[in-house]
């Protein structure tokens, strides 16, 4: 009796790491204020003093409405979705323009995050090197395979509107391309789809586990920027089925202390 009971006590607590399981943990940066018709980051100065305190410019063919970041375990997914990536493969609208200003890389501070001015909308926040972004996803000529770099300040390029010309309205000073390093510390990937640009890492060589994260993405024209932060997934609760086998391994233990007395 005592040692059966000895084994079923065993075995429940054995077994409850096999059966805890979380579930992925998405969290939505919009490009809004939900419930109102202001929208929550501008950040950036604007070139042109008439397009300082507003969110798109060139609505709607450079809007970009949220970032959906989803973390499960160490693989982390980041979901950029408005018209903007529509547009860009259509050459007959807006001059083309679109297509032209093309998408830049994710920019992630994994301590954090912090914006210059006032919330919501900070709109002189520009992208420094005082905070702390650290890590880049590039997107390559190469294709979708690309990884995660350590993040060197020097070498980005910011937001510009090269080429074509001076009387151009977009946002200057936010990171738009580069500023990857060294060989990648973590596997990463992108891919277009619809009207959404989507990244995938694997975080299991970084400290994501609390606290915030960072993300940052615009396009060439920093004529919208999305920005924000999202929690770094602390360990959640037990699943009940973890906590039915908990209850069940200690109740086992305490009716075997019993017998023993």
């Amino acid at each position: 009796m005592k040692k059966s009971m000895f084994c079923m006590v065993f075995f429940s607590l054995l077994f409850i790491p096999l059966v805890s399981h979380s579930a992925p943990i998405t969290t939505i940066i919009l490009d809004k204020v939900v419930g109102q018709t202001d929208y929550s980051y501008w950040g950036g100065i604007a070139n042109y003093s008439a397009f300082a305190n507003m969110d798109v410019i060139g609505d709607p063919y450079f809007n970009v409405d949220q970032m959906a970041v989803t973390q499960d375990g160490d693989f982390w997914t980041v979901a950029i979705t408005g018209p903007y990536f529509n547009y860009r493969q259509d050459t007959n609208v807006d001059n083309g323009y679109p297509s032209i200003l093309g998408p830049g890389d994710l920019y992630i501070s994994s301590t954090g995050y912090s914006a210059e001015g006032v919330a919501p909308h900070y709109p002189t926040d520009t992208f420094l090197a005082t905070e702390p972004w650290d890590y880049v996803i590039p997107i390559l000529p190469t294709g979708a395979s690309t990884g995660l770099y350590a993040l060197d300040f020097n070498g980005i390029t910011m937001t510009n509107v090269d080429g074509l010309g001076s009387s151009f309205a977009y946002r200057r000073d936010q990171a738009w391309q580069g500023g990857f390093t060294g060989t990648p510390v973590g596997e990463a990937s992108y891919q277009f789809v619809g009207d959404s640009l989507i990244f995938t890492f694997d975080a299991s060589a970084l400290d994501f586990t609390q606290g915030t994260v960072g993300f940052h993405w615009t396009m060439q024209c920093g004529n919208d920027v999305l920005e924000g932060e999202v929690p770094a997934g602390d360990i959640p609760a037990p699943e009940p089925s973890t906590l039915l086998l908990l209850g069940l391994g200690l109740t086992g233990f305490a009716v075997y202390r019993k017998i023993r007395s």
